[in-house]
């Protein structure tokens, strides 16, 4: 750390008056806007000097880690050599590192952007929790790429802002609260209908769903929730925003920043692409394996990850073997590099953000005089209140402006639409939420009436911190951006990572840890205890609140809570924050994976009763609730198995109580300390023997005898020690009150002298047979709901199939039609002009049907990173793929549809009209090389589209086997020249730019791939056109 501090300098702010100053009461102030002239005189906020030192100290720090990415990334202000940067090549850097706000310019060549009344909301934001001292909220919806599955959950790059960001909020004196909310498989629909409960406050949201969610409904929901959901209105950064502006009146505050590795250019130049193992030796260990050239083979996929199950620690053994690395290291899943890329391009959004508030605050504590007072900071630059309200109630009272007067979210919840404009609140059990244990079905449920509530079973591992595996620290002579943030001069680190100080520096680390170890298993403990005891106060009244409940149309239905329900969820904190304590139950083979997302829940059957849940401060209005009936089986769960009726036939029986299991973490701990005082407690027990060996007295007659443990006998013996009495039960409180009052007399019911009495040993018949009869029956019913599911669900897939084939026959059909179609006289005389000139093109070719089709696959491909980086282009925001068809067919199946027509129906057209003899071979109608180009806005480093050089298709190779190439622009409605795009034609002896022919949704372009002259145009793109594609099939010439 002295080396950091050396080399970068560290935060250095001390408060002579910090023990006498006076602090502001934000007490019962709504929004915390506390009014200027209400600050106390005296407090910091109030203090122009020390305002002053505060903010050159901000400016600094937030400036030190900037350059400290930078130079993460290859590009420090400061050489290797020593040297420094020029003001122009700063410059250059600086753009592509920037965050544009200035206006709703192009962001194309920066890291993201936003509009500059975006801009100044997220800065007030900052600006707002500083004031107060302030709590300040990201959060991330998504799916499991945003989950960062295949790494270990803190290598997610929503851990890894907060891991960098946290000590510089705290040294400004905020609380960084971020929670990573993405969930796999799922997306956030589910979350978000409860915006509110589930992610909880949110000044930042990232939405990172688009590999699950695609309909605009779900983007919808996802908006308007998180602006309704709570009291602060979040900044949303990278959702869709379908019609968010216009249903807010235009007050929404939207932006986005680059999702990382494939869309941020700018961080990687072109001399980190890894060429082999040496060349990544010399290249920053943050950029090292991102990008791999073709030569380099499989180097980036091998280091993709560095997650582990677990890490060797002194103080703790697990019960289970650990797997070598946490599951879903798949090809569509981030690698550890490509998350902390994406957590840099985060942090650097709210750095930047940073620095305007600073600056924006020192100029105004600068110009502070008795006559126009900027100390504290006139409320108009950091109250929020007003902002905030009012866009919520332009969400609320704002019609959609679509032409049926229905937003996305409207059209996708058509039965309940209010869900669409006011705050939904929920429970559940589906991980991480906010506060999980309040947010629970649990926190609402209604315990049977002999207090039983599902409960988890399976007991935590351990409790308390996590040690960060030593394989993902950073090398030594590497930059560390952390080390930088946390650099301070007062006070010294407690710890040094050095560990100079060897087994007396473990010796703590294992003391420290086994303390927090033993207070979360005193907590644990302590809420376990809290919630029996709540239970048994409530049991009087849970049972005369019983009696009120009713069923709709049923006055006869009594309902009582039922004690057949089991939680399928372990015992576990998942907030989604960097300190959840999640996936650490006994067994666990991946102690340290730390994900938080799962999906627990209440299962139950038709034995299982009631489930009775008590919803607060419900009036009137719309519940939503989510049930999976296939997941419990016809025998229900283990507790109603074996039953025959509901609850076991004991719905009301309200003794005996239930005895809940303990389960607080079972902490396997072994430290030189334990030992210690295990030997300390023998000795003790020894002296104790040997001194009442005297006074020990005979076994107790009827208590003589009982198991031991390792199947003994046991013997109880008693001792003249008084003890201490023990508290009567409420059971035997009920008994003493019983014999105090007078009896009465009782008699015996006719209805009972129907029945044979107790004493009476009639002859009762056995119902062995019909019970039998009946679990043959349930056997056999079972069997027959199972074979007409599964014959439901080969039907419907049956069905799916026979529909996919019929699209692919008709989209094949349409296709050759279309080829059939074209004016082959007109491609020939095309084909035959030599140079410049030998180019055809066709408008509107497929129609626009399969035309929207096929531009949607390229973005999508792109989203679900079936793309690469165009590394011959790199920051023209292109990435490319080939087409080949086979397993690819479910990514794209129009283009393969498209790409195999065309191979398959163009050479003819082609021979009839003589082209095959003007090339002196013939077209292979079987075979073709073919890829496809998709232009991502956000992937582009420049804001104009870097030149490309002219030539031809072949490189001018006569041993090239392309002949004839085909182009197929796919561009959304409205792109216009401007956009970029196209392709460039002229005769190779002429200057200039040649004949332009600009990108345009369903055209097609064909010429000779030998001797036609051309170059590919850049895209540029604008807001809201953010993709373009381009399909190039080559038809090659025919093996002889």
């Amino acid at each position: 750390m002295a080396a950091v501090r050396e080399q970068w300098g560290a935060w250095d702010l001390e408060d002579e008056k910090e023990d006498s100053r006076p602090t502001a009461n934000f007490d019962g102030i709504e929004y915390r806007d506390l009014p200027a002239d209400d600050f106390p005189e005296g407090s910091w906020q109030t203090d122009k000097e020390y305002v002053t030192k505060f903010l050159d100290q901000a400016k600094g720090l937030v400036t030190r880690v900037k350059e400290g990415i930078y130079a993460e990334y290859g590009q420090p202000t400061i050489k290797p050599d020593g040297t420094k940067l020029s003001d122009a090549e700063i410059i250059e850097r600086d753009k592509r590192f920037a965050i544009a706000h200035e206006s709703d310019e192009d962001h194309a060549g920066k890291l993201g952007g936003m509009s500059r009344r975006s801009w100044d909301a997220l800065v007030m934001k900052l600006l707002h929790a500083m004031m107060t001292n302030d709590e300040f909220y990201c959060v991330m919806g998504g799916h499991s790429s945003a989950a960062g599955h295949g790494n270990n959950f803190r290598q997610a790059k929503m851990m890894a802002f907060h891991y960098l960001m946290e000590p510089i909020f705290d040294k400004l004196g905020m609380r960084l609260i971020s929670r990573n909310n993405a969930q796999g498989g799922v997306g956030t629909t589910h979350s978000a209908m409860a915006s509110g409960s589930f992610y909880g406050e949110k000044d930042i949201v990232w939405w990172d769903s688009s590999m699950t969610e695609k309909g605009a409904g779900a983007h919808d929901i996802f908006n308007k929730q998180a602006i309704l959901g709570g009291e602060r209105v979040p900044i949303l950064m990278n959702c869709p925003r379908v019609d968010i502006m216009a249903d807010t009146n235009g007050t929404a505050w939207t932006g986005n920043n680059a999702g990382g590795q494939w869309e941020a250019g700018g961080m990687l130049l072109p001399e980190y692409v890894i060429k082999d193992a040496k060349h990544a030796d010399t290249v920053p260990f943050a950029l090292r394996y991102m990008l791999c050239t073709k030569e380099a083979g499989g180097l980036c996929q091998q280091h993709k990850y560095d997650s582990i199950c677990w890490e060797p620690r002194s103080d703790f053994e697990p019960t289970a073997e650990q797997k070598a690395h946490p599951g879903s290291q798949v090809k569509w899943h981030p690698g550890v590099r490509a998350h902390l890329q994406a957590s840099r391009i985060m942090s650097l959004v709210v750095l930047h953000a940073l620095d305007s508030a600073i600056d924006k605050w020192t100029a105004l504590a600068s110009a502070h005089t008795d006559d126009t007072p900027t100390v504290p900071l006139p409320a108009e630059y950091w109250h929020v209140g007003t902002k905030y309200r009012w866009i919520q109630k332009g969400l609320r009272t704002t019609l959609s402006k679509s032409p049926d007067g229905q937003s996305a979210c409207e059209k996708m919840l058509g039965r309940f639409p209010r869900a669409c404009r006011v705050a939904m609140k929920g429970f559940g059990d589906w991980t991480p939420r906010r506060n999980p244990s309040e947010s629970s079905l649990l926190a609402v449920m209604k315990p049977a009436p002999n207090g039983y509530v599902p409960h988890p079973s399976m007991p935590t591992e351990f409790a308390g911190i996590n040690v960060m595996p030593l394989i993902q620290r950073v090398p030594d002579g590497e930059v560390d951006v952390h080390a930088i943030a946390l650099a301070s001069t007062k006070p010294a680190p407690r710890l040094d990572h050095s560990m100079e100080g060897g087994e007396e520096e473990r010796r703590k680390l294992a003391e420290l840890s086994h303390e927090a170890v033993q207070s979360r298993s005193r907590r644990a403990h302590t809420i376990h205890e809290r919630r029996k005891r709540a239970l048994r106060e409530k049991e009087l009244a849970e049972q005369r609140s019983q009696k009120c409940r009713r069923v709709e149309g049923d006055g006869t239905v009594e309902i009582v809570p039922g004690r057949g329900w089991l939680w399928g969820q372990e015992a576990h904190f998942c907030d989604g924050s960097y300190n959840s304590e999640c996936g650490r139950q006994r067994g666990s083979d991946c102690l340290i994976s730390g994900h938080n997302d799962g999906r627990g829940g209440f299962v139950g059957g038709g034995l299982s009763g009631w489930f009775v849940l008590t919803l607060p401060k419900v009036k009137e209005g719309l519940i939503l609730m989510r049930m999976e009936y296939w997941m419990g089986g016809p025998g229900g769960n283990a507790l109603t198995k074996d039953w025959t009726e509901e609850n076991g036939g004991k719905t009301n029986d309200a003794e005996p109580k239930y005895v809940f299991p303990d389960v607080t973490p079972s902490v396997n701990v072994t430290t030189p300390f334990d030992k210690l005082k295990e030997a300390k407690k023998a000795a003790e027990a020894a002296a104790a023997a040997a001194s009442k060996k005297a006074a020990a007295t005979t076994p107790t007659p009827n208590k003589a005898k009982g198991k031991k443990k390792d199947g003994g006998t046991d013997t109880t013996t008693t001792t003249t020690k008084k003890k201490k009495k023990k508290k009567a039960s409420m059971a035997e409180k009920r008994k003493k009150r019983g014999k105090r009052l007078p009896p009465r007399p009782l008699e015996r019911p006719a209805a009972l002298d129907e029945t044979g009495r107790v004493d009476a040993w009639d002859k009762l018949e056995t119902t062995d047979g019909q019970v039998a009869a009946m679990k043959d029956r349930e056997e056999a019913e079972a069997e027959a709901e199972e074979a007409k599911k599964q014959k439901s669900a080969e039907e419907a897939l049956a069905t799916e199939l026979v529909r996919a084939q019929k699209k692919s026959v008709n989209t094949l059909t349409h296709i050759k039609e279309m080829v059939d179609g074209l004016p082959h006289g007109e491609i020939v005389e095309a084909l035959r002009k030599s140079d410049g000139g030998g180019y055809y093109v066709k408008d509107e070719f497929l129609g626009a049907e399969l035309a929207a089709e096929l531009e949607s696959e390229g973005p999508s491909m792109l989203e679900g990173n079936k793309l690469e980086l165009d590394v011959t282009n790199l920051g023209s925001g292109e990435y490319t793929t080939k087409i080949g068809g086979g397993d690819q067919y479910t990514d794209c199946p129009r283009t393969v549809e498209y790409v195999v027509c065309l191979t398959r129906h163009m050479p003819s057209l082609l021979d009839a009209g003589g082209v095959t003899s003007d090339l002196g071979c013939s077209i292979d109608d079987t075979a073709s090389m073919a890829g496809i180009t998709v232009f991502s806005r956000r992937g582009r480093e420049d804001s104009s589209p870097p030149e490309r050089p002219f030539g031809y298709a072949t490189g001018g190779d006569a041993e090239d086997l392309r002949k004839v190439t085909v182009l197929y622009f796919l561009t959304p409605d409205g792109w216009s020249e401007q956009l970029g795009g196209g392709v460039a034609f002229k005769k190779g002896s002429d200057s200039g730019d040649g004949v332009v022919v600009q990108a345009k949704k369903d055209r097609l372009i064909i010429f000779r791939s030998d001797t036609c002259y051309h170059k590919m145009l850049g895209w540029v793109g604008e807001e809201g056109m953010e993709h373009g594609s381009c399909i190039v099939t080559h038809l090659v010439k025919k093996a002889e």
